[in-house]
């Protein structure tokens, strides 16, 4: 049916009406809405304010520059903030016993808040909002010793408590930190030391502050998660002889971890040039690993009390390379402050990792000798083990003071080595012991070390086991060595005008045909033991002392016992006055004479 003209006119005056209405509500909204933005922006900014003072209790103060809202997008801008700690209050705290070990200063250009909701705010006392964001904040952290608190004078209130004269609650969904220029300094030591951080940033998920979140033990300081990331950071270490450097940091509270990849110490000169800037004998250290994952950290005790509990620390391919210049003075001080003992003990870290992981890693020691001018080296690959009980907690070490290690690795990347050493972190005297075995492996490999600092060259030769077990302390050394071997032949070497070793052929025949023993067992002799017996002198470091005190072992099971070297010495004397070397055919007989031995035995 056809709509009338009056009709027309009536719907349109309707039409006009609403029109206007809705003009009118919209224009108290927005007045409302303005007067509420007026209203509301120096009473949070107010808020704001006593809130920072009110929960730290006035330890801390924040001020900013200005503060906008736009109450239509629910963002918040505030600019030049200065978070910082007031010195006479902190003053008071420690006269009082009360003052926390950790102080924060934090400045920031720009803070930007997202789906902030400021009518909750005004009429519910609820600060929701949706997501925080800080770009390039400057962030310093300052430690001090702190003495044991007066539990009397504590405010034991939870931070809502403290807040809910203001807020009821506090929900932020996401905050996030980027690119921060990080600092802390440890105020503990006259001169306080300082480790800059770059390229860090941080996100905290889930922050909820209301009457029940401080009994929730999933959350960390009433987060869900604060996750921290570092990328691509490198540094020098404070006596600027090393550069330490790693591509990626990551720590999540809520899955209580810390993962490092890529992290390597390089020192920053070569072998000889770096022992020479010392002018006496130090360790020079080559760190690298892949992966290193820290597990089970309680974050709270760490934050807290400045003290690292964890379950497991995992290293991934890594590898440690020692060098020792031995042409140089010893130190005017003792090597033996490597001792794994004495470095766990002056971490100031309070510490406590239950198992250290170890796989495919790699550990070599090496010596440089002044009168070879050659390097030796010992080496292990395919390293993977565990060490349990790491610590320096004197809580933890009343209940077990030995940390314990078994390994698996292959030495020189031949023979399969069995090992197991064990530390006892409260000993005065440094206890430590280790055992081992060693499967089948060609005693030519150990040319690499005995060649440059023992002058001794193995021809042949073949180590079916070795068995090893050695008690030792700060100073001595001692134990057994069992080598079952066949077919051993060795060389002396001498330095010739080249300075390039030889061998000496007199040497070399005394030393087979009148000390050296063949094989072990002898043929209808009993399995020979060779005694462990070595002291540490002052020059010597902790890894130099294990090769020496083995190298021990290895002389008196091939029967180079200091009573035959003596004799030996004296034979020698008596051979060079019976006459001349012999030619190279006598010798050509020689061996011909000991290859048809070797057969006759087999």
């Amino acid at each position: 049916m056809p709509i009338t003209q009056e009709e027309k006119k009536k719907l349109s005056k309707k039409v006009k009406w609403i029109s206007v209405l809705l003009i009118v509500i919209l224009t108290i909204v927005l007045s409302v809405s303005v007067y509420i933005y007026y209203q509301i922006e120096p009473l949070v900014a107010a808020r704001l304010k006593e809130t920072i003072k009110s929960s730290t209790n006035n330890l801390y103060t924040i001020s900013f520059s200005k503060l906008s809202i736009n109450p239509f997008t629910g963002s918040v801008i505030i600019r030049d903030i200065v978070f910082e700690a007031n010195d006479k209050v902190y003053g008071q705290f420690k006269r009082d016993r009360i003052n926390p070990s950790h102080l924060y200063e934090i400045r920031i250009k720009v803070l930007k808040i997202k789906h902030v909701h400021p009518l909750k705010i005004y009429l519910k006392k609820d600060l929701v909002i949706s997501s925080l964001s800080v770009e390039r904040p400057s962030v310093r952290v300052y430690y001090e010793k702190t003495l044991e608190k007066d539990s009397s004078k504590v405010d034991t209130r939870t931070a809502w408590q403290r807040l809910s004269k203001y807020l009821h609650s506090i929900k932020i969904e996401r905050v996030s930190f980027k690119e921060i220029d990080f600092k802390y300094i440890d105020r503990r030591l006259k001169k306080p030391e300082i480790n800059g951080i770059k390229n860090l940033s941080i996100t905290v998920n889930d922050i909820l502050i209301d009457s029940l979140s401080h009994r929730d033990e999933s959350r960390f300081y009433y987060t869900k998660n604060i996750l921290v990331e570092i990328f691509d950071n490198q540094f020098s270490s404070n006596d600027g002889m090393y550069t330490i450097m790693f591509d990626k940091m990551e720590m999540s509270t809520l899955k209580k971890y810390a993962l490092v990849n890529g992290l390597k110490v390089i020192p920053n000169y070569p072998e000889i040039p770096f022992s020479l800037k010392w002018g006496y004998k130090k360790a020079r250290y080559v760190v690298k690993m892949n992966e290193v994952w820290l597990n089970g950290i309680d974050y709270k005790t760490l934050t807290d009390r400045r003290q690292l509990h964890a379950s497991s620390l995992h290293l991934k391919n890594a590898s440690l390379d020692v060098f020792m210049n031995k042409q140089l003075p010893k130190a005017s001080g003792d090597l033996g402050a490597n001792f794994p003992h004495l470095l766990l003990r002056q971490l100031r870290l309070t510490s406590t990792i239950d198992t250290i992981k170890i796989e495919k890693s790699a550990l070599s020691y090496s010596e440089h000798d002044p009168f070879t001018g050659k390097k030796g080296k010992i080496s292990f690959t395919a390293l993977s083990g565990e060490i349990f009980n790491v610590t320096n907690d004197s809580i933890s070490l009343r209940n077990n003071n030995w940390a314990k290690g078994k390994f698996t690795s292959f030495l020189y990347g031949k023979g399969r080595l069995d090992f197991n050493m064990n530390f006892n972190l409260t000993s005065p005297v440094m206890e430590y012991n280790y055992s081992g075995k060693l499967h089948e492996m060609q005693a030519k490999y150990f040319n690499e070390i005995t060649r440059p600092l023992a002058l001794l060259e193995v021809s042949s030769g073949q180590a079916h086991t070795v068995t090893f077990s050695v008690k030792a302390d700060y100073r001595n050394a001692n134990g057994t060595m069992r080598i079952v071997y066949d077919d051993l032949n060795i060389g002396i070497l001498k330095l010739n005008r080249n300075k390039n070793l030889q061998r000496s052929t007199i040497l070399s025949l005394v030393a087979n045909n009148l000390l050296l023993k063949e094989d072990n067992p002898s043929k209808g002799e009993p399995l020979r033991t060779g005694k462990i017996s070595y002291y540490r002198p002052d020059s010597i470091s902790f890894y130099s002392m294990i090769w020496k005190s083995v190298f021990t072992g290895i002389k008196e099971n091939i029967g180079m016992t200091p009573e035959r070297e003596k004799d030996l010495q004296m034979k020698f004397k008596s051979f060079k006055q019976e006459g001349p070397e012999k030619s190279k055919e006598e010798r050509r007989l020689q061996r011909e004479e000991r290859r048809k031995r070797r057969k006759n035995k087999v």
